[in-house]
């Protein structure tokens, strides 16, 4: 007799490769709200795709988290009210206890090593396509090695550029490429009306892989046994067209009689520059800061963030 089919809670589909912010983000009321015994309004809402996490990893990137977590929050106030800081505390996951009947617990490895079986169940290792945000690493080697950021890695500096995938506006499943009423989506994004997803844009770039830099910097990078953040902050510096992510008088260039556009990969989208690096590492705890700039040169905003840093010994003795 075949055993009972196993229940499972229902999970978001993973987000596809270059998914535009908007829809990475996008989010379904789940009911008016609820009021706790202190009259207090809860609002709930389901995201429509999974957190986004590396293959090799069982954790979403923090950016993800961050960024996702202020888009549903400013889905609770009135228009205009923009976030202006924002501080985030990452903690451990809840326990979930679950009780299998012999005959449904799995077969037995060939190998019984955490590699085989990781392999196994995660298949070829591949590359991830990030979604939301378009994120390229420069090459600072040669900057870093003439710093003499090797003997001194306060002076060890990382550039990341990142740019939005798709406009703001519309998080259904449609075709990003559709023709569009642009002078609307114009008016309503010049009023201020998608700055909170602007913001949330640069929360969820500001830390993708952001406490990697540290071992980098501390010639650990090969050897990290385990890395997380435990708090984030992010100080926006200015609201408005600076920090807006898309350029609409490129888009008007490149617009057509009827007014609309091809909307594809990086037409009138912004590039903003995060520079980063540390001040700070030891007893495991490292400390991440970065400011993030404009195209025009402007400061948008500063990121301050702790985290924790193990690495194996190198075989001197030798930790954080």
């Amino acid at each position: 007799m075949a055993p009972a089919a196993e229940s499972s809670y229902p999970t978001a589909p993973h987000a596809p490769a270059y998914l535009p912010l908007i829809k990475l983000f996008a989010l379904d009321r789940l009911e008016s709200g609820t009021e706790s015994p202190s009259g207090h309004k809860y609002e709930r809402f389901r995201a429509r795709y999974a957190p986004l996490c590396p293959s090799d990893f069982r954790v979403a990137y923090g950016g993800y988290v961050f960024g996702h977590a202020a888009y549903a929050a400013s889905k609770t106030v009135d228009r205009g009210m923009v976030i202006h800081n924002i501080t985030g505390s990452f903690t451990l996951p809840g326990l979930r206890w679950r009780v299998s009947r012999k005959e449904e617990h799995p077969w037995a490895p060939s190998v019984d090593s955490p590699q085989w079986t990781d392999e196994v169940e995660r298949g070829v290792r591949s590359e991830v396509r990030f979604s939301g945000t378009d994120i390229r690493k420069v090459k600072m080697q040669r900057y870093n090695a003439s710093v003499g950021a090797q003997d001194d890695p306060t002076k060890y500096r990382q550039l990341h550029f990142y740019r939005l995938f798709g406009l703001p506006g519309d998080d259904s499943d449609s075709d990003d490429s559709s023709p569009r009423d642009l002078a609307t989506l114009r008016a309503r994004d010049e009023a201020g009306e998608f700055d909170n997803l602007h913001v949330c844009a640069h929360l969820f770039a500001s830390d993708r892989n952001s406490l990697y830099l540290i071992a980098w910097a501390l010639r650990r990078a090969h050897r990290i046994k385990r890395i997380a953040s435990l708090s984030h902050t992010v100080i926006m510096h200015t609201h408005g067209p600076a920090m807006r992510m898309i350029d609409w008088d490129r888009f008007d260039r490149e617009a057509g009689a009827d007014g609309t556009a091809d909307l594809g990969e990086g037409k009138g989208r912004k590039w903003f520059t995060i520079e980063a690096g540390t001040t700070r590492s030891g007893e495991n705890r490292v400390l991440h800061q970065g400011q993030i700039w404009g195209a025009d040169g402007t400061l948008v905003a500063t990121t301050i963030q702790d985290g924790l840093l193990r690495v194996f010994d190198d075989g001197k003795g030798v930790k954080l």
